[in-house]
């Protein structure tokens, strides 16, 4: 918290009116009970721990193009089961099938 001196002094400033660099009744615990009070307003704190979770946030995957997905039949429009090569149902479904070379007896 206190590598965000400058930041914690404009909220402080923003949403309390105090001068934390000239206001010298603050006490110590005083100012850490309002550092961390600072999350519940939309001030420069709030904006930088929503920069840092955005970063954490594990990338997605782009979605799959519905051109590359195979066209789903209705129900009613369903015939029997067919027999499909490995290969042809992989290409249809990709992600859907992987192949391990670890053979189990």
């Amino acid at each position: 918290m206190l590598g965000y001196l400058d930041d914690l002094h404009a909220d402080f400033l923003a949403i309390w009116g105090i001068d934390i660099h000239r206001d010298t009744t603050l006490t110590g615990p005083e100012f850490f009970a309002l550092a961390m009070r600072t999350f519940a307003f939309d001030g420069v704190m709030t904006a930088r721990a929503r920069a840092e979770d955005k970063a954490q946030q594990p990338i997605q995957a782009p979605a799959t193009p519905a051109a590359a997905q195979p066209a789903a039949r209705p129900a009613a429009q369903q015939g029997p089961a067919q027999v499909v090569e490995l290969s042809a149902f992989r290409a249809m479904y990709p992600g859907v099938v992987e192949m391990s070379s670890d053979k189990q007896d």
